[in-house]
């Protein structure tokens, strides 16, 4: 195995350059060409609202070839959900739950920001995007999809999508 060369042999150096450089075009390939899986493999029914909205806010990463997906959470339920295809683009999950932003670490491809509690997200996601933006996360033209669910507070209640264009 490649790593206990690493930690053993004459050419340490050496073995760590081949490991970066296969992680580096193996992340690179799939990037290019990675595809979310058709629905009929999340779904063998019919889909409840939330997830077919998951799964479509994952879809339309893939075809307006978004940046980063934007996420609004109380419970972490939303971001898991968009989290599950495995997307190729961040997914920023916004919480005002301290312990859901610890826990959304966990989630592959999440990466929590913790907002103060705010029923009216959208109105600020503006907001959200210019911080986004500042930490230099999306820069201006990058398109993000945004979904979230109106009324907030419900769990598991992901009724929104939107696409905004980071100004």
């Amino acid at each position: 195995m490649l790593s206990g060369e690493t930690a053993v042999g004459k050419h340490a150096a050496t073995a760590v350059g081949v490991m970066v450089e296969t992680a580096l075009t193996t992340e690179a390939y799939m990037a290019e060409s990675r595809t979310i899986e058709p629905w009929s493999r999340f779904f063998r029914e019919d889909p409840s609202i939330n997830a077919g909205i998951t799964y479509s806010a994952n879809r339309m990463v893939e075809l307006l070839h978004a940046k980063a997906m934007i996420v609004f959470t109380l419970s972490g339920g939303t971001a898991k959900m968009v989290a599950s295809p495995k997307p190729m683009v961040p997914v920023f999950a916004f919480t005002s739950s301290l312990q859901r932003a610890r826990l959304l670490n966990l989630v592959r491809g999440a990466v929590p920001f913790l907002v103060e509690e705010d029923r009216y997200l959208l109105i600020h996601i503006e907001q959200m995007i210019t911080m986004l933006k500042n930490k230099r996360l999306v820069k201006k033209g990058d398109r993000v999809v945004i979904t979230t669910g109106i009324p907030v507070g419900i769990p598991n209640w992901t009724n929104v999508i939107r696409v905004e264009v980071v100004p």
